[in-house]
């Protein structure tokens, strides 16, 4: 269904995938690595309803433009962006939890990347703490893969559409676990795909640097499909779980 609603309207969702894609790899290359990161965790639940007010559009035979990607800003600033800052405190609570379990001084080893005493005598508590990680981070990523749909057009609060966004994640789990495994072998068959032609092209015109990057962006068209379905389905999804509300 994603698919369906991208391939319509291929150019402008193209346009506007780039236009978010573009905006987060700026935040996070340009900005200090603190600022940038915590920006970035606002910039999906803005612009995710943004697309799905498009999509919802779409779906309903009208028309839609590149810069109606603005259009959950305009319209729901406030409940967007307070998605943004709930995700932004729950991961920081969660890593709070996290940095206790292990510890400072493993924590600052693990931080530095380097390897330590304490890494190697503390292995099986670093173990334990990235599962309980992990473990805490799922009901955030169920409840905001609904949560900008839910708010852009169902009219709920932040609170509320990630609740219920979390409670039908639960519900349809092997329906994420699913689709999870798919988007994750179709992103390695591309990813496979365009390294090799990459390789291969950077291999046969003798290391040019001209070739290899405009194989790259070639390689990045490849991954158009993709990211149509993923930035897609959040409203699809929600449209087939929350029918009456969405």
């Amino acid at each position: 269904d994603g698919w369906s609603l991208f391939f319509f309207f291929f150019l402008t969702w193209t346009l506007a995938i780039f236009m978010v894609f573009g905006l987060s790899i700026a935040v996070t290359s340009f900005l200090p690595p603190l600022i940038g990161n915590i920006i970035s965790v606002f910039i999906w639940p803005l612009f995710g309803g943004g697309m799905a007010i498009m999509a919802h559009r779409l779906s309903e035979g009208e028309a839609i433009g590149v810069f109606d990607i603005f259009s959950g800003i305009r319209q729901y600033p406030v409940q967007l962006l307070l998605i943004g800052l709930l995700i932004f405190v729950y991961v920081v609570i969660v890593f709070a939890l996290g940095f206790l379990l292990v510890g400072q001084d493993t924590f600052m080893a693990l931080a530095s990347g380097q390897q330590s005493p304490e890494l190697v005598q503390q292995g099986g508590k670093i173990v334990l703490a990235f599962l309980a990680v992990m473990i805490l981070m799922f009901p955030v990523m169920l409840g905001g893969t609904f949560a900008p749909t839910l708010v852009a057009l169902a009219g709920e609060s932040a609170f509320a559409a990630l609740y219920k966004g979390f409670l039908a994640g639960l519900k349809n789990w092997s329906a994420f676990l699913v689709n999870g495994l798919v988007l994750l072998l179709i992103s390695g068959g591309v990813g496979m795909v365009a390294g090799l032609m990459i390789g291969l092209g950077g291999a046969l015109s003798g290391g040019s640097m001209t070739v290899i990057v405009l194989l790259g962006l070639l390689a990045l068209l490849l991954f158009i499909p993709f990211f149509g379905a993923l930035y897609l389905m959040p409203y699809t999804t929600s449209r087939d779980v929350f029918y009456d509300e969405a």
